[in-house]
């Protein structure tokens, strides 16, 4: 394993010696906080051992298993897939066994209590064949492989569990259900919908050429594109998700009908496919695609190439959907790994990389690495982001590794079919506020409660610097909102005003508990009423007025909110 130093432009081990890394395979990785999830078919990461799957410490550069004594990790087979749903790690491959405990090929380990658990109950926890591929959509687990039956429950390939109701159920009715022809190898999720990669072509009883959709609300699938061109004419390996379009990658020449070497996109939108790049260079060359990951406006490509878009590029590179080129990670014939990519994961602006190889960028790297992208500075090093349905709304929660320059954050959201819109900012929200310049670890939460019963909600952030420079994150969040909202109960309160100091204009937050008569007045020090800014009667809730101060001199001033039979005082300084 590897890093690599935006400054320096260099490699470098994760672990140290000639123990670092692991000693086998990569094949699956995920990041919980600070620490990222390895999987494969190795028995020792760091010189420690560990069964099939371990994790590392980004902060303190060390290895550790997941599990204590000889039955750590899990035994019968390696891992495949991971995928994270609040503290638990989900984790499928071609075990049987978890911590000791019988796990048919899925399971799941608590990161905070240490401990191992199947998914489901008695002989028929989990599912009958292997597990290659798994995705979260609210409290569900997707899981994805050559199996049949999930639970005890008909599944063909491709299955759901409930994680509050520890049940399976198929994606789809009847026989029809999941896919034929061949397995599933990749997941991703947009909005409401799953979408399937693997060797099949058929899923739900209907065409389907390697890939295709489920929804979630409606129990129904579709392919990727119309008539016989849908989909693409090989394999599918590996998804990923960027805005609205689902980038694709396996070994297929052909998507949608539009050439495309062994990667392409597809918009949700507008139901068609394009290519990563032009001409005949577009995609990669020399093998297949494995893994995508997403960065900013930049998609990572893993896999068995050694060009991409016609640029040397070994084993792993980008393309940004801004500029339609690809790039390589790192310079000079030493740019990339030497050998297959399998998997792909993000940790704020860092990709790690794991696969078969043993240098990265010229530097000893045993089968997993990492890569800090010199193009993608952004300046929030974000190391989680998670979602929860809760009786008061949607609780989203994120962490933060390092902040630069950052004046706050702003929540975005869209449903199935609609774009990204802002629910949420520093401006009038102080929890939203960020650290300006911090290399200390920073969480940060905000509850939605403006979501409805029966809708599935899709969330990521966006940053802005102090000079207004926006920054939107890759990194999503969905969550299914089952259950009505509780009505929220709010308290009389002021909030002091944002920024402050401030020139010429500045916002003051308050609440309200119940409907009735309000004021919210500005005072001079000497006592003497300068601006009204609220005068009438307003219902319960939280409400943002904004002051503007032009005609004002500088200087300290006294703002006062009376509501309820209460008055409430804050000072702010206007400084011109």
């Amino acid at each position: 394993m590897a890093r690599f130093n935006t400054q320096t432009n260099t490699w470098s081990a994760l672990g140290t010696g000639s123990s670092n890394g692991v000693d086998s395979l990569v094949l699956a990785l995920a990041v919980v906080g600070n620490e990222v999830v390895v999987g494969g078919s190795f028995t020792e990461a760091g010189g420690v051992s560990a069964n099939y799957v371990a994790r590392f410490n980004t902060q303190t550069n060390t290895w550790s298993s997941l599990g204590t004594g000889s039955s750590n990790g899990v035994s019968g087979g390696g891992v495949h897939a991971l995928a994270v749903v609040g503290n638990e790690v989900v984790v499928g491959g071609f075990f049987t066994s978890a911590g000791g405990a019988s796990a048919n090929y899925v399971a799941r380990f608590n990161t905070q209590t240490n401990t191992w658990s199947a998914l489901g109950t008695g002989s028929s926890n989990g599912v009958n064949d292997y597990v290659t591929a798994l995705a979260v959509v609210g409290n569900e687990v997707v899981v994805g492989g050559w199996f049949t039956s999930a639970g005890g429950v008909s599944a063909n390939r491709v299955a759901r569990f409930n994680t509050q109701t520890n049940t399976w159920s198929a994606l789809g009715t009847g026989s029809s259900n999941g896919v034929s022809g061949g397995g599933v190898h990749a997941l991703a999720v947009v909005g409401n919908e799953v979408v399937v990669g693997g060797f099949f072509t058929s899923a739900g009883g209907a065409s389907a050429n390697y890939v295709a959709r489920f929804n979630t609300q409606t129990n129904t699938w579709s392919a990727l594109g119309t008539g016989s061109s849908n989909g693409v004419n090989d394999y599918v390996t590996a998804l990923a998700v960027v805005g609205n379009e689902v980038v694709v990658g396996g070994w297929f020449t052909s998507a949608g009908g539009v050439s495309a070497n062994r990667v392409a996109r597809f918009n949700t939108q507008t139901n068609t496919w394009s290519a990563l790049g032009t001409g005949s260079s577009n995609g990669v060359s020399g093998g297949g695609v494995a893994a995508l990951a997403v960065v900013g406006n930049e998609v990572v490509v893993g896999g068995a190439f050694t060009q991409a878009g016609g640029v040397s590029a070994n084993n792993v590179a980008r393309f940004n959907t801004l500029t339609n080129t690809w790039s390589s990670l790192g310079t000079g014939s030493s740019n990339g790994v030497n050998s297959t990519v399998y998997e792909l994961a993000v940790l704020g602006s860092e990709v790690y990389v794991g696969g078969s190889f043993t240098q990265a960028g010229g530097v000893s790297a045993n089968r997993v690495a990492r890569y800090n992208d010199p193009d993608n500075p952004l300046p929030v090093e974000l190391v989680s982001f998670r979602g929860t349905a809760t009786a008061q709304g949607v609780q989203l929660t994120w962490q933060t590794a390092t902040e630069r320059n950052n004046a706050g954050f702003e929540v975005r959201r869209k449903t199935a079919g609609e774009d990204f819109v802002t629910i949420a900012s520093y401006r009038f929200d102080p929890s939203l506020r960020g650290k300006g310049t911090t290399s200390s670890t920073t969480t940060y939460s905000f509850v939605d409660a403006t979501v409805e019963a029966g809708k599935t909600y899709t969330y990521r952030l966006r940053s802005v610097d102090y000079d207004g420079t926006i920054h939107d994150y890759a990194q999503t969040v969905s969550v299914e909102v089952r259950e009505p909202v509780q009505a929220r109960v709010y308290e009389y309160a002021l909030e002091q005003n944002y920024p402050n100091p401030f020139n010429p204009t500045t916002t003051i937050r308050y609440s309200l508990k119940e409907t009735g008569k309000v004021s919210v007045r500005v005072y001079d020090v000497m006592g003497r009423e300068v601006k009204v800014l609220v005068d009438g009667v307003q219902g319960a809730g939280e409400y943002s007025v904004v002051m503007d101060a032009t005609g004002l001199s500088s200087g300290v001033y006294v703002y006062q909110l009376r509501a309820g039979g209460l008055l409430l005082t804050r000072k702010m300084v206007l400084a011109k």
